[in-house]
């Protein structure tokens, strides 16, 4: 591996697609300002007669007088004071400025045109290489693209057009958590939560700087982002759904305890009961209509996932998972054709999700990757020996070079075979890259002393051989390919030296020189792995391999042998018996003999019992 190097190179494609979205949402600004009724730059929904001013309001036109008596209001004259309320005299002036037709604020139209500047900039260098540290695909960045252009129109046009309360009615059709559902479930975490803060500045922009919607937004998105990170199953969507509605409905509230309620609260004038359900329905409105949001965008994300998928040809979680069934005709194909590949590739599957698992890449990508890495071998299944069983090695009749050959074949049979099945594009590079250009030892070594015995003018340098004997496919381009690429080598050798690997150490040794000659041999340098990943991959890796070979207390009879085998004595252990048998007297004259002794013994103790007792007697 090589050090990264911060460098930065244009990226034409990307540069136009961002151009089309600034003058997208330029234009669109240009609509809102335009049609919206603006007093400067603060739409007149943000007024109501009675309303303490948060700011000094002056005119920004003359307005002539139709009352006979009333004075006129010049261009720059001050209207409204801040700190005090707004009387309806003042409203009426207000709205009068506001409908009339000439109130369009070029100064604010140019505001917005260099904001929106700034967040084409922005979204252009956060979705840089450099900076994500991977080669974002065109088909991503539009797609953001698409849903930032999307909620910015939403936005614009609700305000401008539908003349709708940014602060409360807008809150109930404003689409960022369905964005950042989406963005997150079919890319990954990190985009979702760069595309929540780009459209959380664009809205706070579309809405007039107002800074409850930046805040309920922004808490809005990242916890969106947050709760879709880890979903695998539809119905996991439905219960972040739920989490999300009342997520939604206590940031509102709380922001609007910071920043003041959107709606009026009476002081009961009247029946003091109906006063106060009053006001609580009116403090509730917003958080409902942001609860009712948050319910909804889960449910429409679930309904447009699928399409989506299909159509995007993603990697989200739902997709990878319906690839990663083992019901899948591929699969059955390969256990009848190749099960020796088929148990090999469910290894690497399972070595490759630990150890993505471990430095946290995309571990559900890496297993579909790994299970689908080696399907090109069903068209040549013989020539690998893992599926050489009770067969023999066809490569021990042909040239090293012809040998290479189908070696190489496998790696092109399996990305046709990948496109044919529809793949996603991140699964056909992890089956392009699982060798890289690495050497075909075996065969070079077989090459190299063919090369020995050939006459001197015909031999071939080193160089050359080394050469010829390479994968022509790319290096791992992704933390994950690589995973796989290492899972794949360390896997096969761990078999092919398994009467070899007694012990743990053993094993590491084993690890540690794969892992090692993979970085001598560069095969890591483009795909994002670090030094520190490299050591959390060698140790997920040893893991799995002392799982694999654990032992067992042993069993007290022959598993192997059948259960009258077991219960039959061996041939020895027959002989041994038979022969105990014939010299052993039989068993009723036994049994006479032993009766005999029992009576002799008996009479014997009675004969000792009796001389004792007489002795006794003439002692006394």
């Amino acid at each position: 591996m090589k050090n990264a190097v911060f460098k930065f190179k244009m990226n034409w494609r990307a540069f136009w697609v961002l151009s089309i979205t600034f003058v997208l949402t330029a234009i669109l600004a240009f609509v809102r300002i335009a049609a919206e009724n603006t007093i400067g730059r603060v739409s007149l929904q943000g007024y109501e007669v009675g309303q303490i001013a948060a700011e000094d309001i002056y005119s920004p036109m003359t307005i002539e007088s139709t009352t006979f008596g009333e004075p006129s209001v010049e261009k720059d004259d001050l209207i409204v004071k801040k700190g005090y309320p707004i009387t309806l005299e003042q409203y009426d002036i207000l709205k009068t400025i506001a409908d009339s037709p000439t109130s369009t604020d070029f100064v604010a139209l140019g505001k917005s045109f260099l904001f929106l500047l700034l967040m084409a900039v922005l979204f252009y260098f956060l979705f840089s290489d450099p900076v994500t540290n991977r080669r974002v695909p065109m088909q991503e960045l539009i797609f953001c693209a698409i849903c930032y252009v999307a909620s910015y129109a939403v936005c614009s046009l609700c305000i401008g057009l539908g003349n709708l309360d940014p602060s409360s009615t807008l809150l109930l059709v404003m689409p960022t958590s369905l964005v950042v559902f989406l963005v997150t479930i079919i890319y990954g975490n990190v985009t979702g939560l760069v595309m929540g803060a780009i459209m959380s500045a664009g809205v706070w922009e579309a809405c007039g700087y107002n800074n409850l919607i930046l805040g309920y937004v922004l808490a809005s998105s990242l916890m969106s982002a947050r709760l879709v990170k880890t979903v695998h199953t539809r119905n996991g969507l439905v219960t972040i759904s739920l989490i999300q509605t009342v997520f939604n409905m206590i940031v509102i509230l709380l922001l609007e305890l910071v920043f003041g309620f959107t709606t009026s609260i009476k002081l009961g004038d009247g029946n003091v009961i109906f006063g106060v359900l009053g006001n609580i329905r009116s403090i509730l409105t917003v958080p409902v209509f942001v609860g009712i949001n948050g319910f909804l965008s889960g449910m429409l994300c679930l309904g447009l996932l699928t399409p989506l998928d299909l159509m995007l040809n993603t990697t989200s979680p739902f997709r990878l998972k319906d690839l990663a069934d083992m019901d899948n005709e591929i699969f059955h194909e390969m256990q009848k054709k190749a099960v020796g590949t088929y148990n090999h590739s469910l290894s690497v599957a399972s070595m490759a999700r630990s150890a993505c698992d471990a430095i946290g890449a995309r571990s559900q990508l890496a297993y579909v990757g790994a299970i689908y890495h080696d399907i090109g071998k069903l068209k040549n299944p013989e020539y690998f020996t893992e599926n050489q069983i009770g067969i023999e090695n066809p490569h021990d009749s042909l040239d090293p070079i012809i040998s290479a050959g189908y070696l190489e074949k496998h790696v092109s049979d399996g990305v046709e075979e990948a496109r044919e099945l529809g793949l996603p594009k991140a699964v056909i590079n992890i089956i392009a890259e699982h060798h890289g250009n690495s050497e075909k030892a075996y065969f070079m070594r077989k090459e190299m002393e063919l090369n020995e015995k050939r006459p001197k003018e015909l031999q071939k340098s080193k160089e050359e051989i080394e050469e010829e004997y390479r994968y022509k496919e790319p290096r791992s381009t992704s933390r994950e390919s690589a995973v796989v690429h290492l899972a794949d080598s360390v896997e096969a050798a761990s078999v092919s030296n398994k009467d070899k690997l007694l012990t743990s150490e053993d094993r590491q040794r084993l690890i540690e020189n794969i892992v090692n000659a993979k970085i001598a041999d560069h095969q890591l340098d483009d795909s994002g792995i670090s030094y520190g990943d490299i050591e959390k991959i060698k140790a997920a890796f040893l893991k799995e391999l002392n799982d694999k070979n654990y032992s067992r207390i042993k069993y007290q009879s022959d598993p192997v042998a059948t259960q009258d085998q077991q219960q039959e004595p061996s041939a020895g252990e027959k002989s041994e018996s038979e022969t105990a048998e014939r010299k052993a007297p039989p068993k009723e004259s036994t049994e006479k003999k032993d009766a005999e002794e029992d009576d002799g013994a008996k009479s014997r103790r009675t004969t000792r019992r009796t001389v004792r007792s007489k002795k006794t007697a003439s002692e006394d």
